[in-house]
């Protein structure tokens, strides 16, 4: 084959050059990238050999959106759960139920004349008496 300079002054061959133009057409990174010629070279070299193949866009897109999903969920355990914001005339009425006062023997013995309140004197001067 016919010699050509190449750009360092080194002279290549044809079947160089057509190895390099091959080389950035496979390339993903490359400025030159083709995709039709990825498609059928046996020669690529994938960036993640490991990477999970798919038949179609819409399985891609459905994988893609699924992790979304599960990035969303973990970020909202760590937030504290959203409160109610209840507007000014939204909030509860305060009651206004006045409590009754408890009436038992204790609180009678308070307002009684006679003997009810000759057994309270006795009870606040902790005298002990029998009562028949």
């Amino acid at each position: 084959m016919a010699d050509v300079p190449g750009p360092s002054g080194v002279k290549t061959t044809k079947n160089e050059e057509k190895d390099t133009k091959l080389e950035d057409a496979i390339d993903f990174y490359s400025e030159h990238f083709d995709p039709l010629v990825t498609l059928y070279s046996n020669q690529v070299k994938l960036p993640k050999p490991n990477a999970k193949p798919f038949d179609n866009l819409a399985m891609w897109n459905s994988h893609y959106r699924r992790g979304e999903t599960k990035k969303v969920e973990k970020k909202s355990k760590d937030q504290p759960l959203p409160q109610r914001r209840w507007l000014p005339h939204q909030l509860p009425i305060p009651s206004k139920k006045q409590t009754r006062k408890e009436k038992n023997i204790f609180t009678r013995m308070d307002d009684a004349q006679g003997p009810l309140s000759l057994l309270r004197k006795y009870m606040q001067e902790k005298t002990p008496i029998k009562v028949n």
